[in-house]
């Protein structure tokens, strides 16, 4: 017996933006959209640049809001990271923590006075990713419309990533030996009585 194999094959997903056609129609745009984020999540790469941008990037507060961002770059790639408190929720007894993360690549515009605004307002930056997280006590649920565009960019992430975990251990280390100390200054106290 026969078979007839199909002529029409799956058309294969663009794995760059310059493998995606001109004519693309907006319901392959979202999917392809939707397959870079989840391959980002599974590699879990949004976490990766939240981690660096946030151990480290610098704090710039915007004023006269309060707003405070971290901001970590490397050549011609910004990372803006934001942690905040929305609202209390009285039944779990705790807050409702929003972080953010925004990554874009070009040249920020120097004219204006903060590096926050230099970066958001610039007109020679693209947003190559965007994604936020709720955090609720030890639960943390990715929030809508997150995106991650694949492209040689995440390349200065990669790089940064053994400097980042490098520091979290430094401070960790920090933070355990001056626990230990006021425990032990604590246990000590009752020498001199």
């Amino acid at each position: 017996m026969l078979t007839t194999i199909p002529t029409t094959l799956a058309k294969r997903m663009p794995i760059t933006p310059a493998q995606i056609l001109p004519d693309t129609s907006l319901a392959e745009l979202r999917a392809i959209r939707a397959s870079w984020a989840q391959s980002a999540r599974d590699l879990e790469y949004p976490e990766m640049a939240y981690k660096i941008a946030s151990w480290l990037g610098r704090e710039v507060i915007l004023h006269p809001s309060g707003r405070a961002f971290r901001v970590w770059s490397s050549k011609d790639v910004f990372a803006l990271v934001r942690e905040y408190s929305e609202k209390f929720i009285p039944a779990l007894n705790t807050n409702l923590i929003v972080r953010s993360l925004a990554v874009f690549t070009g040249q920020p515009d120097t004219r204006r006075s903060n590096l926050v605004d230099q970066i958001l307002l610039s007109e020679q930056l693209s947003k190559v990713a965007y994604w936020r997280w709720q955090i609720v006590g030890d639960e943390t649920v990715e929030m809508e419309a997150n995106y991650f565009l694949p492209g040689r960019w995440f390349n200065a992430f990669l790089c940064a990533e053994i400097e980042a975990d490098g520091v979290i251990r430094q401070a960790r280390s920090e933070q355990i030996e001056n626990e230990r100390l006021v425990l032990l200054a604590e246990m000590l106290a009752g020498q001199t009585v």
